[in-house]
């Protein structure tokens, strides 16, 4: 980690820290429980990826089971998020049904796009990755899909279920384009992808922070 990466990277421990306290102080941790808990685990998972810098095997394992984590809390705030703001067609038989259902697609079309998954010394680490992308994948279509939803029902963007939603979609935005880049590039490119998805991570850190800030009307 170069130390413009390490700067961005430890700079958004601060951030969330605040983001945390706005969540409580304005007294969105019973409506956004996920979204707060996913708060929590991030500044402690820096905290911890800190301390584990210099070492070696420990911050590897560290770091790939706190990975495993992120994949999970991610699916859980969509589905908080989800739930939110198409919360009034909970009555309507299929409405529980389309969110897992989209999971376990996207899961699945992405497991079978992976050679060599679960073979392998690094199959696990292989799984965790690929579900990572599906989470990505999952948290851009959620935004565009709030997006048509404020250009066709005239819902507002004030809302935090939305800047949730904005903070995860341009960070994965950046993500996948940057992972894309980085598997056709190789090694060369890593540096820029580093910078990239940290400067992302910051950019989503701002955009909760501004969301929750702001008490809802």
């Amino acid at each position: 980690m170069n130390l413009l990466t390490a700067i961005f990277w430890w700079g958004t421990m601060p951030l969330q820290a605040v983001l945390m306290w706005f969540i409580v102080r304005n007294q969105f941790v019973k409506i956004f429980p996920a979204f707060f808990i996913y708060t929590c685990f991030s500044l402690l998972t820096g905290i911890g990826r800190l301390i584990l810098t210099h070492t070696e095997k420990p911050y590897l394992y560290f770091y790939w089971s706190t990975e495993a984590i992120y994949a999970l809390l991610g699916i859980a705030v969509l589905y908080e998020v989800y739930k939110t703001v198409f919360g009034n067609l909970k009555r309507a038989f299929w409405f529980k049904a389309i969110f897992p259902v989209a999971v376990v697609g996207a899961l699945t079309l992405t497991f079978l796009h992976t050679p060599g998954l679960f073979t392998g010394p690094q199959s696990m680490l292989k799984v965790i990755m690929s579900s990572e992308m599906t989470v990505r994948m999952l948290q851009v279509a959620l935004f565009m899909i709030l997006i048509g939803s404020v250009a066709l029902f005239g819902l507002r963007w004030r809302a935090q279920a939305f800047g949730i939603s904005a903070g995860y979609g341009i960070y994965a935005s950046v993500c996948l384009l940057a992972s894309t880049k980085l598997y056709e590039i190789g090694t060369n490119f890593e540096q820029v992808w580093g910078i990239a998805t940290v400067m992302s991570y910051t950019i989503a850190g701002l955009i909760w922070v501004w969301f929750f800030s702001r008490s809802e009307e």
